[in-house]
């Protein structure tokens, strides 16, 4: 089944993006203090939903401006590369919010509970919806977090490895304490002295 993207005024659903910095079971404070429930969407510069979602932040734009479009109004999407975070480099992002929790299922559409199943890091597709704003001098179209399904896992980005690509196997799980040969380096060696 290939999935695609799909627009309703100015709401949609992506097509496959990645997720970063997800607080989509449990809301978290925005800069401002505020709780929000939120994720960040990856996206590939060259994947055929950004069409449909540049077409929705304009139809945004017009019905809150009409014709007098402030300049300088800011974009919800942004060039990953600006950023110094893993998986954003050679990728567009964009930033989605909500004050109420998202729904989140699974592949299959049945509900997840569990945070360790949507983390920074997995695929997924998305249901987000675009809103303009004014707010304490910032001007902007900015993106709400609908509902989020996710497809698959992958490398969590959590700036350290997996516990199982660190660590190999001891020789006898039994007396862990004992060497596999004598080639161990002298700091482990003094370790286990």
């Amino acid at each position: 089944m290939k999935i695609e993207a799909s627009r309703k005024g100015t709401s949609m659903m992506t097509g496959i993006v990645r997720l970063a910095f997800v607080n989509a079971l449990v809301a978290k404070p925005n800069p401002s203090g505020v709780l929000k429930y939120s994720a960040t969407l990856l996206i590939e510069p060259n994947d055929t939903m950004l069409p449909m979602m540049k077409e929705c932040i304009k139809q945004v734009a017009v019905e809150k401006w009409a014709d007098k479009i402030p300049k300088g109004i800011k974009n919800p999407i942004r060039d990953g590369n600006e950023k110094d975070y893993a998986g954003f480099a050679g990728h567009l992002f964009v930033g989605c919010n909500s004050d109420t929790k998202p729904g989140v299922v699974d592949a299959a559409a049945k509900p997840i509970t569990e945070e360790s199943r949507i983390y920074s890091g997995c695929w997924a597709r998305v249901d987000i919806n675009f809103f303009g704003y004014v707010k304490a001098g910032n001007q902007g179209v900015a993106c709400g977090l609908n509902n989020i399904q996710v497809l698959g896992d992958d490398d969590a980005y959590t700036g350290r490895q997996a516990a199982d690509k660190v660590f190999g196997a001891v020789v006898n799980a039994d007396n862990p304490f004992e060497k596999a040969d004598k080639k161990v380096d002298a700091d482990v060696d003094d370790m286990f002295a």
